[in-house]
């Protein structure tokens, strides 16, 4: 069974493409080379042994709630992570939806279930925030159903945009899973390969973009992932930045009501843009032309108005 999960490794770090493919989910989901047909076999195998084993797991005698002894339980971990993307990808290649609730396979559900409980158990948590500082370039994401949340949220953009902005489900469904992104990145819990231009994620991000502009989304004041995205931080994100997040880093205007038009923001009524020798900064109360000591207080932001997002 290594034998095939070394293949499968080495078609994860193959599909990267230095950059510039589109990763290991979508190079299997879009199937256009002939090393994607070698996967499937390999993934059936795997996926036959772990069933196998995980059903007759659940059949036996268990001490203390715990089915598979730790070195099968992590085992079946590293497993999940590298092969059940690979079976979200084909779900959705089918034209099937939902998988969490329609497509998942009971022993991923069960391996997971059985991993938790050895964690809040007192055993030490695999990927501690330190070591994935460490691996992060070569990290897999561990949310195992990340994928199908993106399938489902590039749904949700395509219905919110034939439906119009009345659609408070989907808006709902989009603001859910940007709060998830954030919380996984900050616990630099993803793939750096989830960044790859070519990839579902970033096509979301693209159809997110294009809703943002036609003001589809309402107010909002979560505006971390839109900046982190606009600004482009996430290409730092391999390095383990501590400051992607970090408030007063590129994101002043987090906190600022704006309001999204074309490419560009506009600052509430009240604020104004002032550009002068330190640059762009933001105005409240008066316009460009203040005398000093008139009270007015003035920001300056990190980039030109059309990179400073408060969002969506």
């Amino acid at each position: 069974m290594k034998v095939y999960l070394a293949y499968l490794e080495w078609y994860m770090k193959v599909c990267k493409a230095n950059g510039q493919g589109p990763g290991y989910y979508d190079s299997f989901k879009n199937a256009g080379e002939r090393r994607d047909s070698g996967v499937y076999k390999y993934k059936t195998i795997l996926t036959n042994y772990w069933e196998h084993l995980v059903n007759e797991a659940e059949k036996k005698p268990h001490l203390l709630g715990t089915r598979l002894r730790s070195h099968w339980l992590y085992g079946g971990t590293n497993y999940r992570r590298i092969v059940e993307p690979l079976d979200i990808a084909e779900h959705y290649k089918r034209g099937r939806k939902d998988y969490i609730k329609q497509g998942r396979s009971k022993h991923y559900i069960l391996l997971e279930k059985w991993l938790k409980h050895q964690e809040e158990n007192g055993r030490e948590r695999a990927g501690h925030l330190n070591s994935k500082l460490e691996n992060i370039e070569s990290c897999v994401t561990e949310d195992l159903c990340f994928w199908a949340r993106v399938e489902e949220a590039i749904r949700s953009c395509r219905l919110l945009d034939s439906r119009g902005s009345l659609d408070g489900s989907e808006r709902e469904k989009l603001v859910k899973f940007k709060e998830d992104v954030v919380a996984l990145i900050k616990d630099y819990a993803v793939s750096p390969d989830i960044f790859l231009e070519k990839s579902s994620y970033m096509q979301w991000w693209r159809e997110y973009v294009e809703i943002l502009e036609r003001q589809m989304m309402g107010d909002s004041h979560n505006s971390q992932l839109v900046a982190f995205m606009r600004e482009e931080r996430y290409k730092n994100y391999a390095e383990g930045s501590p400051r992607m997040f970090q408030e007063g880093h590129s994101n002043v205007a987090a906190s600022l009501p704006v309001r999204l038009v074309g490419h560009r923001t506009r600052p509430s009524p009240g604020l104004s843009w002032v550009v002068g020798e330190a640059g762009l900064a933001l105005s409240q109360g008066r316009r460009q032309g203040a005398s000093p000591g008139s009270g007015e207080v003035e920001r300056p932001l990190a980039g030109p108005p059309e990179r400073v997002t408060a969002l969506a």
